[in-house]
């Protein structure tokens, strides 16, 4: 009698732990699961955050190359005028 008792009590006791161990382990599936979608989506937005950045990095530079061809032209533009008043200077004297 005592091990018939002994015996249900373990079983009982597997089948709590089995279901328990079912459900806790569909709680953390769904927590986890939660979690790696908001990180997913972190993510996400970090990186079209970055790419944005990466496009305006990429504008400004273009930009700066053309304001630095400008001012080659405007550097040469002023040699030619330096290179003209000191002739008009030779000139009148």
């Amino acid at each position: 009698m005592e091990q018939e008792l002994a015996n249900a009590l373990h079983q009982l006791h597997r089948n709590l732990v089995d279901e328990l161990t079912v459900v806790i382990d569909e709680r953390v599936d769904r927590a986890f699961g939660a979690l790696h979608n908001e990180m997913l989506t972190n993510f996400d937005a970090v990186f079209k955050r970055l790419e944005r950045l990466e496009q305006e990095d990429q504008m400004q530079l273009e930009a700066m190359r053309r304001m630095e061809g400008r001012l080659t032209n405007v550097e040469h533009g002023l040699v030619e005028v330096r290179h003209d008043i000191a002739e008009l200077r030779k000139e009148r004297a």
